[in-house]
C-alpha cells in the first residue's frame, strides 16, 4: 500500500472534523442516489474565506475520507477557488485511483461544500 493509500484509509477510519458545527453561517446536503450515501456539512467564513467546517455523513469508506480530507484541506481557502474545484482536482487531491461509482462517493462532500457556499443561513 502506498503513502497516499494510507492517508485515504487513515482518514476513513478516523475521520477529522466530523461533527456538527453550531452557529454555522452556510449548509449544504447531498445524497448519493445510487447508494444512499447522506452528508451535510456545515461551514463558517469569515471574509470569503472558509474558516471552519464540520460534517455529518452516513456513508462509505470512501464519502467519509473524502470529507475528512476536504475538511482539511480546504481550510483558508477563498469560496471562489472551492466552486471552481473540479472532480478531477478532488481525485488528485485524495491521491488514490478510485472506479467511477467510488468517484461518485468521493464526490458528495465536494457537492453539499459547494451547496454550502451558495447557501448562507
Amino acid at each position: 500500500m502506498d503513502l497516499y493509500s494510507e492517508n485515504f484509509f487513515d482518514h476513513g477510519k478516523f475521520p477529522r472534523n466530523r461533527g456538527r458545527l453550531e452557529h454555522a453561517t452556510h449548509i449544504g446536503e447531498e445524497i448519493n442516489t445510487s447508494c444512499g450515501d447522506k452528508i451535510t456539512v456545515q461551514m463558517k467564513d469569515d471574509q470569503a474565506k472558509i474558516k471552519e467546517i464540520k460534517y455529518e455523513v452516513d456513508g462509505c469508506l470512501v464519502t467519509v475520507a473524502s470529507a475528512s480530507i476536504l475538511s482539511e484541506k480546504l481550510i483558508g481557502k477563498k469560496a471562489e477557488e472551492v466552486l471552481q474545484m473540479t472532480p478531477e482536482d478532488l481525485v488528485k487531491m485524495l491521491g488514490v485511483e478510485l472506479t467511477p461509482s467510488r468517484t461518485k462517493c468521493a464526490l458528495l462532500p465536494l457537492l453539499a461544500i459547494k451547496k454550502a457556499i451558495k447557501n448562507p443561513r
